[in-house]
């Protein structure tokens, strides 16, 4: 039998949440009523702090203000949009946050 040699770079944790009554979220061009959000949370090996990135889906609002049903997402990263996250999606990475 062979022996092999591993050695760990990271830990991934995922939390995938149904979102009800959110504020609309825009990002590029899109404006979209959420529906869903998933939350990747990764702490590199030997790091002392874990990054996160959220996908937020949902159905896409047009310029006049309706709900389409065409579904859309919108991916923010702790690394590139800390300070434009809603404090909604703030408080529910928070909450959900591993402890490692």
């Amino acid at each position: 039998m062979q022996t092999i040699t591993v050695e760990p770079l990271a830990q991934e944790h995922i939390q995938i949440l149904r979102l009800t009554s959110t504020p609309h979220l825009s990002g590029g061009l899109d404006t979209i009523a959420p529906y869903s959000v998933w939350i990747t949370y990764r702490l590199n090996t030997g790091a002392n702090q874990h990054t996160w990135t959220a996908a937020v889906s949902g159905y896409r609002v047009l310029r006049n203000g309706v709900t389409d049903m065409d579904a859309a997402s919108i991916v923010l990263t702790n690394l590139a949009d800390q300070d434009t996250t809603p404090d909604w999606l703030t408080d529910l990475i928070a909450k959900y946050t591993p402890s490692w």
